[in-house]
């Protein structure tokens, strides 16, 4: 019952009035709703001929290429000089246009759209470009490639300039350029070489370097031919870091001295850029580790390989016998493991090799001469060491039928000659003790 009066308390809404409802209905028949009229067709084609005309977006395979100096002009602020001043980095309308036609032309080498973009974000913190660094332990916070790009742009005594370079083609930048863009291109992957192995605060001597004169003229250790690079002679000069990928970049390079400093990191297969010009490479008593690169069985026209007292480890390509004009070939104390390849036995101009201080194992022996393939023993070599010499309580690691000179370490002497050298050695004494 309390509910019901509740319910009942509760006020309800009130029913329209007749009079009301005959209102609304008068007036709705005097004023029926009008009906929108349906558009022709025809009133749309103007706007649809219109866009049919409008170009569609490029697809991302037909994406234009994107200027790779992405207009961030003038460059943003540089790193100091290694002595700690400041580069001025103000540059007028004709310098802006030079330091577009110098970037546009390093792109293709210089790490290109990432090095650009990253030289965009430079001026806002050292750190930003951390990710560059070729080493980590690295005291300098800036990548060398920066640090060169820089320096080519604003601190270039010489302020070479170049004609604007090719168009880029397909999506890519052309590296087929004028001898002025070569130019230019070797001196800055010099400058970068400089800066990755410590050239500014390491270097024994650094005569000429970053200086006003070219390169070929003025640079220690630089010889040319034709104004471009071919000889870089630097032994026992405390290079000390990585060669940049950018360095076999030097495309008519002949010779490469630069034994006794402490290079680090891995050799690089883009050594194979030099495959058609490359006759001598002494890298030994550095500090490489890796393994030996396949690139370095490419360099068909290689003379010498001298790359003793390293770290390299693995073992040896099996296209080693592509190096049909090696002469020298030195690996003496390397990690160097497994066996060594019968392709050595196609190295047809081999005189001297030298295995010594290795990890390698298995038998040097003789061929069949049943129209096998050839053995390294057939070279009838000048020179052949390996770890093949027995000692009490320390055997020998390889089995040698044809080895000049035998080692092991744990001898004294720790190298004794064998066969036919020994025969040569022990003549020579007898006549001496005749005399």
């Amino acid at each position: 019952e309390k509910r019901r009066e509740i319910i009942n308390e509760i006020p309800r809404a009130k029913a329209p009035k007749h009079d009301d409802m005959s209102e609304a209905a008068a007036h709705m028949r005097m004023n029926p709703p009008r009906c929108r009229r349906r558009p022709r067709v025809s009133s749309f084609l103007p706007a649809l001929f219109l866009l049919l005309l409008r170009p569609l977006p490029p697809t991302a395979s037909a994406a234009k290429v994107e200027d790779p100096t992405y207009g961030h002009w003038p460059l943003p602020q540089c790193p100091p000089r290694p002595d700690g001043s400041k580069i001025s980095t103000s540059l007028s309308a004709a310098g802006k246009s030079r330091a577009v036609r110098l970037a546009r032309t390093l792109a293709p080498i210089s790490g290109g759209i990432l090095l650009l973009r990253q030289l965009a974000a430079a001026g806002k913190a050292a750190r930003a470009l951390t990710g560059l660094a070729t080493d980590e332990g690295s005291a300098d916070p800036y990548a060398p490639s920066v640090r060169a790009l820089c320096w080519i742009v604003y601190d270039d005594p010489l302020r070479l300039d170049v004609p604007e370079p090719p168009a880029p083609k397909n999506g890519k930048v052309s590296i087929s350029v004028s001898f002025k863009h070569r130019r230019l291109l070797e001196r800055y992957i010099l400058a970068l070489f400089y800066y990755s192995t410590a050239g500014p605060i390491a270097w024994v001597q650094k005569n000429g370097w970053l200086g006003a004169e070219d390169v070929c003229s003025g640079w220690l250790g630089i010889s040319c031919s034709g104004g471009r690079v071919t000889i870089i002679n630097l032994p026992f000069n405390n290079l000390d870091g990585r060669i940049p990928h950018e360095f076999w970049g030097l495309s008519r390079m002949q010779e490469i001295h630069m034994y006794g400093n402490s290079i680090k990191g891995s050799l690089s297969s883009s050594i194979s850029k030099l495959a058609r010009t490359l006759t001598v490479l002494q890298l030994h008593m550095n500090e490489f580790t890796g393994p030996l690169p396949r690139g370095l069985t490419q360099l068909t026209y290689l003379e010498e390989a001298i790359l003793y007292g390293n770290n390299f480890s693995g073992s040896i390509p099996s296209e080693i016998g592509n190096l049909k004009k090696v002469k020298i070939l030195d690996i003496f104390a390397n990690f160097i493991t497994s066996t060594l390849p019968q392709s050595v036995g196609q190295m047809s101009s081999l005189s001297e090799l030298y295995l010594d201080e290795t990890l390698l194992t298995g038998n040097i022996l003789r061929s069949s001469g049943k129209g096998g393939k050839k053995s390294v023993c057939d070279l009838k070599l000048k020179v052949l060491q390996a770890d093949c010499l027995d000692v009490k309580n320390w055997p020998a690691e390889v089995r040698c039928e044809c080895c000049t000179m035998c080692c092991n370490e744990m001898s004294e002497p720790r190298c004794v000659p064998v066969g036919a050298a020994a025969k040569k050695g022990a003549a020579k004494k007898g006549a001496a003790v005749k005399k």
